[in-house]
């Protein structure tokens, strides 16, 4: 079990409880844990990109950018395989339903959710104002 299972599967519940059945739920889960991992990896870009005094993203700015969009796909391909291709999404309702500690693993995947957001802004201000306080 790990945080991405548990995220994945409360948004399929949420989503579905939501806007009803359709079919895109796994996908639009999958989509969902998708966004987080995108968004640790553009705020590592962007620190990296801030690290060498913003070279990537001004001499070299269509490779940045293209980086930025393969990341974005292969964390996306990644993710479809790893949760909706050959019963996967099934194998992880059962790992979660199964779980004895559902408060933790809620707690855990608010706190995760939480640290990327926040993970990420701060990579935005220090990319753009720099550590000058």
């Amino acid at each position: 079990m790990n945080v991405w299972k548990y995220i994945y599967i409360r948004f399929f519940k949420i989503r579905r409880r939501i806007i009803g059945r359709d079919g895109a739920d796994e996908f639009a889960a999958m989509l969902f844990v998708a966004l987080f991992d995108v968004l640790l990896f553009f705020g590592i870009m962007i620190l990296t990109d801030k690290l060498v005094d913003n070279i990537l993203s001004t001499k070299y700015e269509p490779f940045f950018f293209a980086f930025y969009i393969l990341g974005m796909f292969i964390i996306g391909w990644f993710r479809n395989r790893s949760m909706c291709k050959n019963g996967a999404f099934e194998r992880i309702k059962k790992e979660v339903e199964n779980e004895p500690s559902k408060l933790k693993w809620n707690l855990l995947s608010i706190l995760y959710m939480i640290f990327v957001i926040l993970f990420f802004l701060s990579c935005c201000y220090i990319g753009k104002y720099g550590l000058n306080l």
